[in-house]
C-alpha cells in the first residue's frame, strides 16, 4: 500500500509504502483538522508500517495508520482475527476519537469485547480514543452476508453509517426489522441507514427494500444538517418512513438514486400529562400511551405500556417508534395528606371529586373526598347485573370514609355516592 500527500499544483511532496507478505488492502483515508492522515483497511500475514509490524490472525485483519502531515508513521492500530474483518471506513469527531466502520466474519475479538456476527458476514462500528482504546463498538447484521458501506459525522456529533443487508437486520442482537413484513425484498440485498449518538445509542433505522439488488454509497449534509443519501439501485426501490411513500423504478440495468430526509425524529413526542398526587394506600395507572414500539421505565425493569404503582416519585418513560426514534416524558407522583381540612373548610357535595383506594381492595375501601361532606351521603356498591350488594348511609367528621367490601366475591363493582342533590359514580376492583 502507498500513502502520499500532494501540493496544490499537484506535486508530491511525499509518499510512503506500507505493507507485507500478504494481501493487503486500504479501504479509506482522514484527514484531521491537526493535518494528520489516518489509512484504513485490511492485512493478511502482517503489515510492516514504520517501526511497527503488525500480524493477522488466519485471515485479513483490520488495520489503521496514522501518520504526522510531513509523511512520518506515528502509531498504528490492529485487530488480530483468526476470521476475515476488515475496516471500509473512519471518521473523527472535534475531539479527535475515531468511529471506525467495517466488516466481520463470525466472530471478532477486541480487548476484552467478542462480537458474534448473526450470518456468515455483519458489520461493526466502533469508537476509539486518539490512543486508539476501545471506548465501545456495536453489531448490525442479519442471518446472511451484510455489508457495511459509509460512515458520516454531522456537526451534531451523530453518526450515520449505511449498508446492505439480507433478510432480518438486528443491532446488538436486538431484532429491528422483520424480511417477512416486507414480501417485495429480493435475495440481493438493500439499503440500510441507522443514526447513532457518540456514546453508540442507536437514534433511529432506515430501510429500503426493493425488488433487486440497491445500496447508499454516499452520505452528506447540507447547510441545515439534513443528511443526503446517495447510491445504486436496479429493479424498484421503495423509502419512506413508512415505505409507502415513494417508488423508483430503474430504467436501465442499474440506476442512481439521491434522497434528502429531514429528522424523522423532530417531532416524535410522548406526554405523560400533569403531575398526579398521590393518596397513603392508594395505587395509581402511569400511561404511556398506545402504538409505541417499545417502553422502558426509569425502574430498568418496566417495559409496558402501563405501570402500576402506590409510590411516590418521580417517574420517567422513554418510547421509540418504528424506525428507531426515542422520545422521552416524566410525572411526578407527589404523596399528599388526605387529612388537611380545618371544619370551616366544611362545602357541599357538588364541590368535592371522591377518590377510592386503595383501588383494587381486599376488604376496606377508603372513600376520600377533596373537601368535607356537609351532609350525609348514601353509598351503594352494585355488581356487574345491576343488583345493590351494599347500601350504606355515611356521615363523617374526617375527609375519609370507610367502607368494609371483605364480604363481596372478587370482581368489578360500580360505586355510587349521593346526597339529596348531586350523585357521582366510579368504579371498584374487590380481589
Amino acid at each position: 500500500m502507498i500513502t502520499g500527500i500532494l501540493d496544490k499544483t499537484g506535486n508530491l511532496l511525499w509518499a510512503k509504502q506500507v505493507g507485507g507478505k500478504g494481501s493487503d488492502m486500504v479501504n479509506a483515508v482522514l484527514v484531521t483538522a491537526q493535518s494528520d492522515v489516518l489509512i484504513s483497511g485490511s492485512f493478511g500475514d502482517q503489515c510492516i508500517a514504520g517501526n511497527d509490524t503488525l500480524l493477522a490472525g488466519n485471515e485479513r485483519n483490520p488495520f489503521i495508520i496514522k501518520f504526522l502531515a510531513n509523511g512520518e508513521i506515528i502509531s498504528s492500530y490492529s485487530i488480530p482475527s483468526q476470521y476475515n474483518a476488515g475496516f471500509r471506513m473512519i471518521v473523527c469527531d472535534r475531539s479527535n476519537n475515531l468511529y471506525a466502520l467495517g466488516n466481520f466474519s463470525r466472530s471478532l475479538s477486541i480487548e476484552k469485547t467478542i462480537l458474534q456476527s448473526h450470518g456468515y458476514q455483519d458489520v461493526f462500528l466502533m469508537k476509539l480514543t486518539p490512543d486508539f482504546k476501545l471506548a465501545w463498538c456495536r453489531t448490525i447484521g442479519g442471518q446472511s452476508n451484510d455489508h457495511a458501506y459509509v460512515i458520516a459525522i454531522n456537526q451534531k456529533n451523530e453518526l450515520f453509517v449505511s449498508g446492505k443487508h439480507k433478510l432480518d437486520l438486528y443491532f446488538d442482537h436486538v431484532k429491528w426489522m422483520e424480511s417477512r413484513l416486507y414480501p417485495q425484498m429480493n435475495a440481493f440485498g438493500h439499503t440500510f441507514i441507522a443514526r447513532f449518538d457518540t456514546d453508540g445509542t442507536l437514534i433511529y433505522n432506515m430501510c429500503f427494500p426493493g425488488t433487486s439488488e440497491n445500496y447508499c454509497k454516499s452520505i452528506a449534509f447540507d447547510e441545515k444538517g439534513n443528511p443526503w443519501f446517495a447510491g445504486n439501485f436496479s429493479g424498484k426501490m421503495r423509502f419512506g418512513d413508512d415505505l409507502r411513500q415513494g417508488e423508483l423504478v430503474a430504467t436501465g440495468l442499474k440506476d442512481i438514486f439521491i434522497l434528502r430526509y429531514s429528522d424523522p425524529c423532530k417531532e416524535f413526542s410522548i406526554d405523560l400529562g400533569e403531575d398526579i398526587n398521590l393518596l397513603p394506600g392508594q395505587w395509581i395507572t402511569l400511561d404511556a400511551g398506545s402504538g409505541y414500539q417499545s417502553y422502558l421505565w426509569n425502574d430498568g425493569i418496566s417495559d409496558k405500556q402501563v405501570l402500576v404503582t402506590d409510590k411516590p416519585g418521580k417517574y420517567v418513560v422513554s418510547v421509540t417508534n418504528e424506525i428507531g426514534c426515542m422520545a422521552t416524558d416524566s410525572v411526578m407522583v407527589k404523596l399528599v395528606d388526605p387529612i388537611e381540612k380545618e371544619d370551616s373548610q366544611k362545602l357541599s357535595l357538588t364541590d368535592f371529586n371522591p377518590v377510592f383506594y386503595p383501588n383494587p381492595t381486599n376488604g376496606i375501601l377508603n372513600i376520600y373526598f377533596h373537601s368535607l361532606p356537609a351532609e350525609e351521603v348514601e353509598i351503594s356498591i352494585i355488581d356487574i347485573y345491576g343488583s345493590i350488594m351494599i347500601l350504606e348511609k355515611k356521615k363523617s367528621s374526617s375527609s375519609i370514609l370507610q367502607l368494609d367490601l371483605s364480604s363481596l366475591a372478587n370482581g368489578v363493582y360500580t360505586i355510587q355516592v349521593k346526597s339529596s342533590s348531586e350523585s357521582f359514580t366510579g368504579r371498584v376492583v374487590k380481589n
